[in-house]
């Protein structure tokens, strides 16, 4: 049974009892007035019998007029009031008929001695014994009648005292039943409820202490049984989910492991490529450097002893020495980008744009370019990489250009946020545009310009090493952003730049 159910029985059961103490109150109440009314009809009987003993007596004396009509009210009354009197036993029923009795006798007698004294008066009966028998058995009777008017109050008043005691006793004993009833309710509700409750927070107590196998014990049907249950149920999903969890850390606990070891070989290599950028810069530049000078040495002082085949040969290993050291130097930047990185700070991209510009102006002259630097934000980033990053997109774009002059457009925008402040950064990010008016490219190949050494176009149609934008994407990716472009072939390209605006505190990659 619910709580509710139970709070609601133990609501209405006491209104019930209490209705019915009610009704009985309001029952014995009425049985008392009715015998409290019959009282006030005796006690006027009895005043009546006592009226009717002395008018009767001063009738006798006087045989005054005013006397007899008194007695003949006194009379009628008496009748009237015996008939409104309901006997409740055999003694008064006994009573009740003497009374009608002697009333009837009195009446006869009296018409009997005004008949007599009527008589007398006119000399038509002497008086005499007659009269005297007559007049005493009119005084018996009227005592007679006075003497069972006495019993009938006194019979009155003890049937009234008794209902009042019957009555108190009743109210009495159902109060008790009905206080006694909405106690034993109250306090089986109440014991009932407060061990469902003690045995719920001793469950909870001990699943917070991390038996997650106890399960609450519970019995009746009702919302604390519920909640048991739910309790027992969150329980066994706990259980499962500690389960998971665990399973999760010991994934998540080999995972890291593993990142250790990732990273410990990722610093090995590292450490690898500073010392081949080292030897990159100094043992393999140097061979480079004397192949040249022979070359020159050989191209200037034997010119003259070689036929055209031997010029076109020199000609072919100088430049191949050429190459070779521009792939150094593209492999040394490349890997420089994380073995020389600055700290990141606060720079202001427009002037570094500007910087990037001023560094290429020979090829912008040279192609008869323009470049426009539009609005670009301040932002966490390394300056110099910033730089270099700015040189090799404005340096591919004025590089890959068609018939027309090239036309550059560096701008950027922070991320709008929907919220209230106009042009705050939803995420933190910035991102930087670079557009062109040059050849563009098929989209498809999207994914390979930004790989080193990949190209689209041969070394005879435009000079480079392939490896300009993936030192970009590798400057992009140490700052935490991403590098992307749009394009269409014959129409230009536009690469876009992603970076948050803030870094971590003291970061460098």
């Amino acid at each position: 049974m619910r709580i509710r159910t139970k709070l609601t029985l133990g609501a209405i059961l006491p209104v019930g009892l209490f209705l019915l103490v009610a009704a009985t109150v309001l029952y014995t109440g009425h049985q008392v007035g009715r015998v409290e009314k019959k009282v006030h009809v005796v006690n006027e009987i009895r005043q009546n019998a006592s009226s009717l003993n002395q008018v009767t007596h001063y009738y006798l004396l006087y045989h005054e007029e005013r006397p007899r009509a008194q007695l003949e009210q006194l009379q009628a009354s008496l009748a009237a009031l015996v008939s409104r009197v309901e006997p409740d036993d055999r003694g008064e029923e006994a009573i009740m008929s003497r009374l009608r009795q002697n009333h009837d006798s009195v009446t006869l007698l009296l018409s009997t001695l005004q008949g007599s004294w009527k008589g007398k008066k006119d000399g038509l009966m002497p008086a005499g014994a007659l009269e005297d028998r007559l007049t005493g058995q009119l005084l018996e009777r009227i005592g007679e009648i006075s003497a069972d008017a006495g019993r009938l109050e006194q019979l009155a008043d003890e049937k009234w005292a008794a209902a009042q005691k019957r009555a108190n006793l009743l109210v009495l004993f159902l109060t008790g039943i009905f206080s006694a009833l909405v106690l034993l309710i109250s306090l089986t509700i109440m014991w009932r409820t407060s061990t469902a409750i003690s045995k719920l927070q001793k469950g909870t107590r001990i699943i917070a202490e991390g038996d997650l196998d106890y399960e609450i014990p519970f019995t009746a049907h009702d919302e604390l049984s519920q909640l048991s249950e739910a309790f027992n149920k969150m329980a066994a999903e706990l259980k499962k989910s500690y389960a998971a969890l665990q399973q999760e850390v010991l994934v998540r606990t080999q995972a890291e492991k593993a990142i250790e070891k990732y990273a410990a070989k990722l610093e090995v290599s590292n450490r690898e490529l500073q010392d081949f950028a080292f030897v990159a810069s100094h043992d393999l530049q140097e061979p480079l450097r004397k192949i040249q000078a022979f070359g020159d040495q050989l191209k200037s002082d034997h010119a003259g002893s070689l036929d055209a085949e031997g010029l076109d040969y020199l000609d072919r290993m100088q430049k191949a020495a050429v190459r070779m050291q521009a792939l150094i130097q593209s492999l040394l930047n490349y890997s420089r980008v994380t073995t020389k990185a600055q700290p990141f700070s606060q720079i202001d991209l427009a002037a570094v744009a500007r910087e990037a510009v001023g560094d290429l102006e020979a090829s912008i002259k040279e192609t008869g370019g323009r470049v426009e630097i539009g609005d670009l934000a301040g932002i966490d980033a390394d300056s110099t990489q910033m730089r270099q990053l700015f040189q090799n997109l404005i340096g591919n774009a004025l590089k890959f250009h068609g018939d027309e002059k090239p036309v550059i457009r560096v701008y950027g925008e922070p991320i709008q946020n929907p919220g209230p402040k106009k042009g705050a950064s939803r995420d933190g990010t910035y991102r930087i545009f670079v557009e062109d008016n040059g050849i563009g490219f098929d989209e498809k190949y999207l994914d390979r310009i930004f790989t080193p050494f990949q190209r689209l176009h041969g070394r005879g149609t435009y000079e480079g090493t392939g490896i300009g934008l993936a030192i970009c994407r590798k400057i992009v990716e140490r700052h935490g952003g991403t590098i992307t472009a749009k394009s269409i072939a014959g129409k230009g390209s536009t690469f876009i730049v992603t970076l948050p605006a803030k870094q971590p505190k003291g970061g460098t990659e």
